[in-house]
Parts: structure tokens; C-alpha cells; sequence
């Protein structure tokens, strides 16, 4: 009983060491990076004049445009700082800005999707841990139906089809076991010639224990449960 007793103990005792050292083990930085096919790169800074409220959107990192007829969708790149996110979390992360402009001023109106790849990259910000990276590559089509503009108001439609996010598992970001894993993609539509939209996924991190660590917390029960029965063989002979 005693035995069985050491061993719950001291398998609590790593589950325990383990889970109380993850909080503090990392966190991480985010960038994206927006790409349309056919679409003009958006130099860092650009601004964009809305007709309403926000009257202009600026480009802090950058991002990618594309125009059909007279409406032109803008994807913008997003960035999270460092120290960004704690490890372990679940957070909602907004990859791009989407903003839709129109000058057509009668209907049918314009008509067109927008296939688009972003690449976002997880950096790890030590300490602890080390500054490694893992990406994330998404994609999904913008689709723009009957868009134009007129003294009634604005007219059109502009919604996303989700399409794949790769890897669709977890992937390490450094050298300690820190890894993520991008789900559900989102989208929240802008009103055109008015307010910005964005495209959004789910991020879980988690930090799986380094095989090191492992190993010496094994080589440790097992010392322990070695010295164990060293006493009682000891005690044994003596009686």
C-alpha cells in the first residue's frame, strides 16, 4: 500500500509541476501577410477614404487590393505586438482587415469574388523558451454581388466562403514544446463606402513538456522508488 501510495504521490507531483509551469513558459507574437491573385500590393501607411464613419482607414502593415468595375475590396495585413498572447490560451485573432469601395452609382452593380491566401506566422518570445517561429497558411474567397452606391443608400451584398487552414494540426513555434493551432475562420462584413470588415480564426496554444524534462522527472520517481526499496531491504535485515 505504501508503494501505491509513493507512486500516486509522485505521478501528482509531476502532473502538478508540470501544469503550474506552463502559464509562465511563453508567449507569443502574430503577423500576417494577405495575397490576392491579380490583386496590387498596399505600401504600409496608405490611407483609404470612407464616406462615412470612420472617414478614412489607414494601412499600418500593409496588405493587398484588387478592383472590378468600380468597387475595389481591400485586405489589409494584421499584427499582434509582442508580448502578444500567454501560453496556454485560446484567443480570436483578426488576420485581416476587409474594406469594400464602390464609385458605381447605378445597379445592376458590380459582381466578382476574391480568392485570397494569408500567411500567418506565430513568434515565441523569450524567455523562456526560444525565439522560434511556426506559420499557418489560410484561405478563403471573398464574394461581392450587386455592389454600387446611389442617393437611396448602398446596395450589394459581400460575404466569404472558409477554405482551408494548413497545417490543420498543431504546429511548434520553439524549441520547448510551445505550439499552436489555427481553427474556425470568421468573417465580419464591412458596409460599403462606410465601416471596415475583418477576417478572424481561433487560436489555441499549448505547451507540450519537452522530452528532457520528461526524462529527469522519470530518472527522479525512479530514484525515488529505488531508494524506497533500498530501505526497506535494509530494514528487512536488520530485523
Amino acid at each position: 500500500m505504501r508503494i501505491h501510495r509513493l507512486v500516486v504521490v509522485s505521478v501528482i507531483a509531476v502532473v502538478a509541476s508540470l501544469a503550474l509551469g506552463d502559464p509562465a513558459r511563453a508567449s507569443y507574437s502574430l503577423a500576417s501577410s494577405v495575397a490576392i491573385t491579380g490583386g496590387t500590393a498596399i505600401a504600409p501607411g496608405t490611407s483609404v477614404t470612407l464616406l462615412g464613419n470612420p472617414s478614412s482607414f489607414t494601412f499600418t502593415n500593409g496588405g493587398q487590393s484588387l478592383t472590378s468595375g468600380g468597387t475595389t475590396v481591400y485586405l489589409g495585413n494584421e499584427n499582434v505586438a509582442a508580448p502578444g498572447f500567454a501560453v496556454p490560451s485560446t484567443n480570436s485573432f483578426n488576420f485581416a482587415d476587409v474594406i469594400v469601395k464602390t464609385t458605381t452609382s447605378s445597379g445592376p452593380g458590380d459582381t466578382f469574388s476574391v480568392p485570397y491566401t494569408v500567411t500567418v506566422t506565430a513568434t515565441n518570445n523569450p524567455p523562456p523558451g526560444g525565439s522560434g517561429t511556426g506559420s499557418f497558411t489560410i484561405s478563403g474567397t471573398l464574394n461581392l454581388s450587386g455592389i454600387f452606391s446611389n442617393a437611396s443608400g448602398l446596395n450589394g451584398t459581400v460575404n466569404f466562403t472558409p477554405g482551408t487552414i494548413t497545417p490543420s494540426g498543431t504546429v511548434p513555434i520553439d524549441s520547448t514544446g510551445v505550439v499552436i493551432t489555427a481553427t474556425s475562420q470568421l468573417f465580419a462584413a464591412p458596409t460599403v463606402n462606410f465601416s471596415t470588415g475583418n477576417l478572424s480564426l481561433t487560436l489555441t496554444s499549448a505547451v507540450v513538456p519537452e522530452p528532457s524534462s520528461v526524462t529527469l522527472m522519470g530518472m527522479g520517481l525512479v530514484a525515488g522508488l529505488g531508494l524506497f526499496f533500498r530501505r526497506r531491504m535494509l530494514a528487512a535485515r536488520l530485523a
